[in-house]
């Protein structure tokens, strides 16, 4: 939706300029959610209808002043914006809360921007300290939570820090350049595409740069290669008499 100059306006959604940066997110209702004008704002959207500038900076009030760097969206409908080393919450009547802030809980997080929201409503961020990577997960009350992304006796197939994270069934995938790894957040990882090795194997398929990727219930995953300017999708291998 939307022409591709600079100029930001609302109204109907398929003649309004955009300039749409980092992921996008959905809620319950159906409102398509984007951040604009470099991290400026958060506009929105439903498919056919308007655009509307739903906040800026300049209202965000005690954590004004900040770019927002990245999106995401809660089961109650709370939008979820990362700014710098911070997480903020910002509900439909657009009351504004810190969700989580991994530096004051002792992390080495660089950059709050890469984060994802669990089915439990937890959202997860990666970081690394030295040679130690680890995932750290606040919970609703904001409590965090330090998890391992390897063992000593089973190392990460992929390298943290992470450019990119999404939920999955087995509790989430991750993404750096070239490669796909999927963590039971309990300190086991596996590869699941890209240029490293998977049970002793190389696993077929070279990969991007991945900026972002999202998941379904089937286990897919999709991605985006800024390098290739593509979107493709991962589909595993089904187990041995299991349906689709």
């Amino acid at each position: 939706n939307g022409s591709r100059a600079r100029k930001t306006v609302d109204g109907a959604a398929v003649k309004v300029a955009i300039n749409p940066d980092g992921p996008i997110v959905v809620d319950p209702s159906g409102w398509v959610y984007f951040l604009d004008g470099g991290g400026y704002s958060v506009r929105r959207f439903r498919p056919g209808g308007s655009i509307e500038t739903w906040i800026t900076q300049n209202d965000l009030d005690k954590y004004s002043g900040l770019s927002m760097l990245a999106l995401g969206m809660s089961s109650q409908g709370d939008l979820l914006v990362a700014q710098r080393t911070r997480l903020l919450a910002i509900t439909p009547q657009k009351t504004v809360s810190l969700r989580a802030d991994p530096a004051r809980a002792g992390s080495a997080v660089g950059d709050a921007a890469t984060f994802t929201v669990l089915a439990d409503d937890s959202v997860v961020f990666n970081g690394r300290s030295g040679s130690a990577a680890y995932f750290i997960r606040f919970n609703r009350a904001g409590e965090p939570e330090f998890l391992p992304v390897d063992t000593p006796s089973e190392p990460s197939p992929c390298t943290a820090p992470f450019r990119a994270m999404a939920p999955s069934q087995r509790g989430l995938v991750a993404a750096n350049p070239g490669m796909l790894c999927e963590y039971d957040l309990k300190g086991g990882g596996r590869l699941l595409a890209g240029s490293g090795q998977a049970g002793g194997a190389p696993v077929v398929g070279a990969l991007g740069s991945i900026k972002a990727i999202a998941t379904s219930p089937s286990g897919a995953v999709a991605f985006s290669e800024s390098d290739t300017h593509q979107v493709r999708r991962f589909t595993p291998a089904l187990r041995k008499g299991a349906r689709r």
